[in-house]
């Protein structure tokens, strides 16, 4: 008893230590300084998957090769954690521009959405816009932002902080289940995906830092599975909750839903008999995760809004031959004006018609996504994420990630299933399936799939895998290649399972601190347009003139380095106009309270107040025509601080 108790105790010890040990390895890469190996590291964790995937990849595994288990957590922990911290500071560092970020730090595009629409919720008590489609991303990134006191960066770093801890559970998790080297390359295609959203205001994260979760939960429920194992029941049913969360935040492989059931019923079967009684769980715990988010949705989004706003659009490119998601504005513009719900309606309508009238266009659609999914194509692929600026490594990369996946597939149909094929098994099956009704060559870099993008990615581990157990069987035939850990318990378990509970509390906790203020006008001069918002210098971005003694760092950078990386943004009036703002100027991203637009303050620094406030502003808002709006980009005339924090 004694015993058992020490030894509890100390993995107590060891696991606070890994939690402090990464949180400094995270805080240590962050924290901004000029040191140019660091900026030169940081850039090529976010950019360049050459030298990265060598680095990172050699380092994982060895550490994961160290016999002593604690010494190896920690090394792990150190690859881990230090990779996704770097993959933000890549953005950071060197205050990049990017389709969805301005500087390295003002949202744009789908994550102004988001953003703003977040901002709304913590400044008027509900969500708007893009952010009230996806409310629990919505709700939780507002609780970090409230956390955080509006501080943009450390609300983005909680979030990064997260996803390394879900991937560092992974890997712990996997690598008791598959061979350290596959556990290694589970790691590299995941972390190659989400690098490109750590920083980022997308729903992309929370349907990642979800589907990665469940994925330790599933993986660990099939290592401990045997008939009478409750723990490992409890273990796949948390992993059922968390898909189905992942799924309600960023809708992907809908299609594994309805297979969940059918897998724990026969994972936990009686003499070859489903087990209903497991099925039935699993189908009420996914009706009551879809119920939660129904239900967060009806009590925090604003009342005009929906949450499946782009329903059907995908559906419509396959069935008129595979043509983008926008095809259907080119076709029927008039859906287009048409409010939400009826054109909802519409579009399903219109669906419906087309197939009926072409089904064959259907089929040519499903082949064509085929055909751009299977390939080397570098943005709409399956692996196109991987690709980088060296095509000899890319075409190599990929390839071999192709071949790796169609080993998997050879040995999941070769023998007797495991519980570990028939996870497999399931979630690819669930992926094809969804691809029906949610194509993935319609947006880049498979983003529609976030939350499935690491259990997809367990295909090419198994792959690997068992190419490994081959290898040492062809030159250590005396050796056995080792059977699977079955310990029950482990801290990855916990973690995704804090994972869990963290989300499903964040409505409550986010509710109680938002607040539901109303602004009225009180006029300008004739000719200016009006303004209130609530100025935070921690999610502003300083454009500086150019100087040796400015030193390019988030939240300051020079005029030099802010013009060198806008031109990754779309489109070219909008590159255009954000190239021609002059320095010195802030720029700061928020909602004017008044009428819940979004806009672009830009002024001079010296104007606005050193702390947060809310601003009264008169001045001009114009759009990037640089015609007057209701929205875009506000040049104050004069400014009134109503009250300071």
């Amino acid at each position: 008893m004694k015993n058992s108790s020490g030894k509890r105790f100390s993995e107590i010890l060891i696991t606070i230590g890994l939690l402090i040990f990464s949180a400094l390895i995270f805080l240590l890469v962050l924290t901004p300084r000029e040191i140019p190996l660091l900026k030169t590291a940081s850039v090529l964790a976010r950019y360049n998957t050459t030298r990265f995937v060598l680095a990172a990849g050699l380092l994982l595994f060895a550490g994961l090769m160290i016999k002593n288990e604690s010494l190896s957590s920690f090394a792990a922990a150190g690859v881990i954690f230090a990779s996704v911290a770097l993959s933000l500071n890549g953005l950071w560092a060197g205050a990049y521009s990017e389709n969805y970020v301005l500087a390295g730090l003002i949202p744009r595009s789908d994550a102004y959405g988001f953003y703003t629409g977040i901002i709304t919720f913590l400044e008027k008590g509900y969500l708007d816009g893009l952010a009230a489609r996806r409310p629990l991303f919505g709700i939780l990134f507002g609780l970090f932002l409230n956390l955080s006191r509006g501080n943009l960066q450390i609300a983005l770093g909680i979030y990064a902080y997260l996803i390394a801890l879900s991937l560092f559970a992974m890997v712990s998790e996997a690598r008791k289940v598959i061979h350290p080297l596959a556990a290694t390359l589970l790691f590299l295609i995941a972390f190659l995906f989400i690098r490109r959203f750590t920083g980022i205001t997308m729903s992309e994260q929370i349907g990642f830092l979800l589907g990665t979760a469940a994925l330790t939960a599933f993986l660990s429920a099939v290592r401990m599975n045997s008939k009478d194992n409750k723990a490992s029941q409890y273990t796949f049913l948390l992993g059922v909750c968390l898909f189905a969360l992942s799924q309600a935040t960023r809708p992907g492989s809908m299609a594994l839903l309805p297979l969940l059931p059918a897998l724990g019923g026969w994972l936990w079967n009686s003499g070859r008999r489903l087990n209903w009684r497991m099925a039935g769980i699993v189908v009420l715990i996914i009706a009551a995760v879809f119920g939660f988010n129904n239900l967060v949705f009806r009590n925090l989004a604003a009342e005009d809004t929906i949450q499946t706003g782009n329903f059907g659009y995908g559906v419509y490119g396959l069935a008129v031959g595979g043509k983008g998601w926008d095809q259907i504005f080119s076709d029927h513009p008039v859906v287009n004006t048409l409010p939400h719900g009826e054109r909802e309606a519409r579009i399903l309508q219109i669906i419906i018609e087309t197939l009926k009238d072409n089904p064959g266009d259907y089929v040519r659609g499903m082949l064509k996504q085929f055909g751009v999914l299977f390939s080397f194509q570098p943005t709409n692929s399956f692996f196109s994420y991987m690709w980088s600026a060296n095509q000899f490594f890319s075409y190599a990369l990929v390839g071999a990630s192709f071949a790796l996946c169609l080993t998997g597939i050879f040995y999941l149909l070769k023998q007797s299933f495991s519980n570990l094929k028939l996870l497999i098994i399931t979630i690819l099956v669930g992926f094809l399936a969804s691809l029906t009704v949610a194509p993935a060559y319609q947006t880049q870099y498979m983003r529609v799939y976030a939350a499935s993008i690491a259990p997809l990615a367990l295909l090419p581990a198994f792959g690997l895998h068992q190419l490994t157990i081959l290898f040492k069987e062809k030159l250590f035939p005396d050796k056995q290649p080792g059977s699977t850990q079955t310990k029950n318990g482990s801290l990855s378990v916990w973690t995704s399972a804090f994972i869990a509970v963290f989300i499903l509390c964040a409505p409550v906790l986010a509710g109680m601190a938002a607040s539901n203020s109303t602004y009225s006008a009180e006029g300008c001069p004739e000719g200016q347009d009006e303004a209130v918002l609530r100025y935070n210098p921690s999610a502003s971005i300083f454009i500086h003139r150019n100087s040796p003694d400015i030193y390019t760092w988030v939240p300051h950078i020079t005029q030099l380095d802010y013009k060198g990386s806008i031109h990754n943004i779309c489109c070219a009036d909008e590159i255009d106009y954000f190239k021609h703002i002059p320095a010195p100027n802030v720029i700061f991203g928020t909602v004017n309270l008044l009428d819940d637009n979004a806009i672009y303050l830009i002024a001079e620094a010296e104007l606005l107040p050193e702390e947060s406030a809310y601003l009264r502003i008169c001045g001009r808002i114009e759009n990037v025509r640089r015609e007057r709006s209701d929205s875009g980009f506000l040049y104050p005339a004069r400014i009134k601080i109503l009250d300071s924090e």
